[in-house]
């Protein structure tokens, strides 16, 4: 999952570099690691505890099973990122 970001709605979007996404560009939120393959199909919500990132993802230690994963997002550097 990558992000981007614009001045206005139609674009262009550049990543926290600059670069357009159209050109490769994108922020990485959230991207395969360990066991957890493919993660995507995000909505985004807030709890008590902050702003949550939930997502699909097969899971390498399980044949690839399709699991359900749940992050708090950190803005710190003014991007988010899952953790």
């Amino acid at each position: 999952m990558k992000v981007g970001r614009a001045t206005g709605v139609t674009g262009p979007y550049t990543d926290r570099n600059g670069v357009s996404m159209m050109n490769n560009g994108g922020t990485p939120v959230l991207e395969s690691h360990g066991s957890v393959i493919g993660p995507g199909g995000q909505s985004i919500t807030n709890d008590v505890d902050g702003d949550l990132i939930v997502y699909h993802y097969y899971d390498g230690n399980d044949n690839g099973t399709p699991k359900l994963g749940i992050n708090l997002l950190n803005w710190s550097s003014g991007w988010p990122v899952a953790y």
